[in-house]
């Protein structure tokens, strides 16, 4: 039987219980996202933004039922997100070369 690792549903949307962010796919996409000049790329399921904003909110619901005592932490996670949320609207100025 495979088996499958705590942040397994960070691949498999069709989960419903949160888990932690799958870091590596997080690094992956902000190398991506990087190498394309921050155009909030679409990737296989969802655009940059909202894989990223959705990452951290579903980790914020495992910091807060886990360790309610975190909500420093808790909070800093949900301001990241939203933030990550307007993303889009954001405009980067071109770099020279």
């Amino acid at each position: 039987m495979e088996q499958q690792s705590p942040n397994s549903h960070a691949s498999n949307p069709a989960s419903t219980s949160p888990a932690l962010p799958d870091w590596v796919r997080l690094q992956k996409a902000l190398s991506i996202e990087s190498e394309r000049g921050f155009n909030n790329i679409e990737g296989h399921q969802q655009r940059f933004s909202e894989f990223v904003s959705s990452s951290l909110l579903d980790g914020l619901k495992v910091l807060a039922d886990h360790f309610p005592s975190s909500l420093k932490e808790v909070n800093k996670w949900q301001v990241l997100a939203q933030q990550f949320d307007q993303y889009s609207s954001l405009s980067f100025p071109s770099v020279s070369t």
